[in-house]
């Protein structure tokens, strides 16, 4: 009787969040950000995506490797001071693609597959739309599909960890301002970011209760990793990659597995993405090389490239931009004042203060209570706060291992702290609030 009922609850809360996060990120529903920085945001990237769908219009869906890109008119500027597509380059884009324009040329983007663009090529074929309106019609199912698999996230955390929690992980992702840039966003896939992992939280679920042949895990964690690297490339790859085992590393903990099976497990989740990734690159490689006229060891040269001068080879210290990732912005648009002092200046809500608020949730959730000695609810919570700090190694990885992108990306990398640590973190805040209160009511008996 209670498990049929707690299915049907799970299917509300599924419905309920994906409303709640798509009328959010389509629109700024839930006004976490000012308007104009959403409008604006990432526009340029956009324009990426409308060159690729104005190239494959003129030439096929195949033409210049099948590689994004923008078209390049000799009276416009096609590149800024960073190598990215200019303003005036950027907006010609639009109108190509708006007023049924052509390019006279055509500057491919070399660090992703351009799985997206692809994918939208298609649509844009077969929708009876004006192209105003197909754009429109891209970015609502951008924004619907990160919904979806965010909410698959969301109705995780209410069947493991009960309602508080995702309620807390579902304002966690409705609130912050930089998912909100992000999650509509035609050119960023952020779904396909979550999606192994999302996946793997549910059959993960299931095989802690029944036998989930590893096959399928593997299949599944192959093909939704690939499916990321087609549509978004190399871009925060190793966030993508120490997100996708973090459900498994809360379940090695809540039933105590032995090590001999948490090593398969992981093994059954790392090893098919990393081989989705080598295929991923492969694909790049070959694009790259046919664009080029030339041979495969050309598109693995640039590939070689692309990662030196994202990674070690830049003088940025570690530790400058660790800091800045943790002060310079905020996880919302809201300050604060300390409670005991109020006439003091306000703050927002940066990483650092978070990083803090969720030390503070991971003593008061784990501590030993009597009522709670031996039970499942203590081991969820211990199992809950190992998670979120394996989690946290998903965002430093990039701030570390890509530090030079991290340095000058800025208006960019804060979104990798909600993959997944802030979400983590917060329905670690849920139970760290029940465990309090029910001391607080049981003191009161």
């Amino acid at each position: 009787m209670f498990e049929p009922t707690r299915r049907r609850f799970a299917a509300i809360v599924a419905v309920f969040s994906t409303c709640a996060l798509f009328w959010g990120f389509l629109g700024n529903g839930w006004h976490v950000v000012d308007q104009g920085r959403f409008d604006r945001h990432e526009q340029d990237a956009v324009a990426v995506l409308l060159g690729r769908l104005v190239k494959t219009r003129q030439d096929g869906l195949f033409s210049a490797g099948g590689l994004n890109g923008w078209g390049v008119h000799e009276r416009v500027g096609s590149l800024n001071s960073d190598g990215w597509i200019g303003r005036a380059s950027a907006d010609a884009q639009y109108h190509a693609y708006l007023d049924g324009g052509r390019f006279e040329n055509y500057r491919a983007y070399l660090s992703q597959p351009g799985g997206q663009s692809f994918f939208f090529a298609i649509w844009d074929r077969i929708l009876p739309l004006a192209p105003s309106a197909r754009l429109s019609v891209f970015y609502g199912m951008t924004a619907l599909f990160t919904a979806l698999v965010l909410a698959w996230v969301v109705t995780w955390f209410y069947l493991e960890l009960g309602g508080p929690a995702a309620m807390f992980a579902l304002g966690s992702l409705a609130l912050s301002s930089w998912l909100t840039l992000f999650a509509r966003n035609p050119f960023w896939s952020m779904w396909a970011f979550y999606l192994p992992m999302a996946g793997l939280m549910l059959l993960s679920r299931r095989a802690a209760s029944a036998d989930v042949s590893p096959v399928w895990c593997s299949a599944f964690v192959f093909g939704a990793t690939l499916l990321n690297c087609l549509f978004n490339g190399m871009q925060y790859i190793t966030t993508m990659l120490l997100m996708t085992p973090v459900p498994i590393v809360y379940y090695a903990v809540r039933v105590r597995a032995d090590t001999r099976s948490w090593v398969k497990r992981l093994a059954a989740a790392t090893l098919p993405a990393a081989l989705a990734v080598l295929f991923g690159v492969g694909v790049l490689c070959v694009q790259i090389a046919s664009l080029r006229g030339s041979s495969l060891s050309d598109g693995v040269r640039h590939v070689a490239y692309s990662f030196q001068k994202r990674s070690y080879q830049s003088p940025v210290r570690v530790g400058t931009v660790v800091n800045m990732y943790l002060t310079g912005e905020t996880f919302v648009d809201l300050e604060i004042r300390p409670p005991w002092n109020a006439s003091a200046p306000p703050h927002g809500v940066t990483y650092r203060l978070l990083i803090v608020v969720f030390l503070g949730a991971s003593i008061a959730a784990c501590l030993p209570r009597k009522r709670w000695a031996g039970t499942a609810r203590l081991r969820e919570n211990r199992a809950l706060t190992v998670a979120t700090w394996v989690s946290i190694l998903a965002p430093l990885s990039w701030y570390v291992i890509f530090k030079q992108h991290s340095f000058v990306h800025t208006h960019l990398n804060y979104v990798l702290w909600q993959m997944p640590f802030t979400v983590f973190g917060f329905a670690l805040c849920a139970r760290a609030l029940e465990a309090v209160v029910g001391d607080a009511s049981s003191h009161l008996r």
